[in-house]
């Protein structure tokens, strides 16, 4: 059987110097992929720029730089796969993680013996701009229950992943309506059309911290004050609309969905949104009666301190 092709899409806004370490990570690979795909979100520091640099040298394989305006994550990696060709499996490398110099070869191999697969995935390193804070994380369990496993632990997983690119697009890629676990909400749904494949060996590294420490943007979610809503709302859509209800365990979806509504409203209150952190805690409370849930729903009736 021969091999298949992979596109790697990478999404860039604002991190000139992050970006080209994942660049070089993506051009280090054992097995070299045979597309590249950046995606420019209307930076303003010159990420753009930096990047066509870094294309202007000789690689072995074909490489394109977008440009576009500030849209989001999701419009950036679909269109980086509106651009990835013909390719049969596709990689989304966020611009501040790296690649082991095997990942791909690694990956796709397993694929390739697992033709009913839909994605495979290796383990994560959580490294954070102290040293020695690095904290390896275990991604076993995704193979024996993908859904399941994304569902108790909100994903991001996509820089840790390979795909089947004809999958991706029958889901239509990346929901755009979503500002922010966007990755989750696809993530959840692929999970329902075949095994998921944990692959051992080097991690991939997911750097914490280092992008703002240079003064480079950080995680998206981090630009929303309402960020556990919204990561609520991807949950509660999938439960609703697209079959979760039907293959998660009730007691698990509710426990899950009652305490994302809880750190929802939580999180609104100490922000002042009294009325917001109040529907919140209902639905909170809608999903599993808890007795913190009603009883924060109760304080939001009573006047806040000046």
């Amino acid at each position: 059987m021969p091999d298949a092709s992979i596109a790697v899409l990478v999404p860039v806004f604002n991190r000139r110097q992050s970006v080209l370490e994942a660049l070089d990570s993506v051009a280090a690979q054992s097995r070299p992929p045979a597309r590249l795909v950046v995606v420019d979100d209307g930076s303003r520091d010159g990420s753009a720029d930096g990047v066509a640099r870094w294309m202007a040298r000789p690689r072995p394989f074909s490489m394109e730089l977008l440009r576009q305006e500030n849209r989001g994550v999701s419009a950036a990696r679909n269109r980086a796969l509106q651009a990835a060709g013909n390719c049969q499996l596709v990689a989304f490398l966020d611009s501040d993680d790296l690649w082991p110099p095997n990942f791909l070869a690694r990956l796709s191999a397993a694929l390739q013996t697992r033709p009913q697969a839909v994605a495979a995935t290796c383990n994560r390193l959580h490294q954070n701009v102290s040293p020695g804070t690095g904290r390896e994380e275990d991604l076993s369990e995704l193979q024996t229950d993908a859904t399941r496993w994304l569902f108790l632990h909100d994903g991001g997983i996509a820089s840790a992943s390979l795909f089947r690119t004809n999958q991706i697009h029958r889901l239509g890629g990346f929901p755009e309506h979503w500002r922010t676990a966007e990755d989750l909400s696809l993530f959840f749904r692929l999970s329902l059309w075949g095994p998921w494949l944990h692959v051992a060996g080097l991690s991939v590294t997911f750097r914490q911290g280092l992008a703002e420490q240079r003064g480079e943007a950080g995680n998206l979610s981090l630009h929303y004050g309402d960020k556990f809503r919204r990561t609520a709302e991807v949950y509660e859509e999938f439960v609703s609309r697209h079959g979760g209800n039907q293959i998660l365990p009730r007691t698990l979806v509710r426990r899950v969905l009652s305490r994302w509504w809880y750190l929802a409203g939580r999180e609104l209150w100490r922000a002042g949104q009294i009325d917001e952190a109040r529907d919140c805690y209902r639905r909170s409370m809608s999903w599993r009666m808890c007795n913190k849930a009603w009883l924060r729903w109760g304080q939001t009736y009573l006047p806040r301190a000046a």
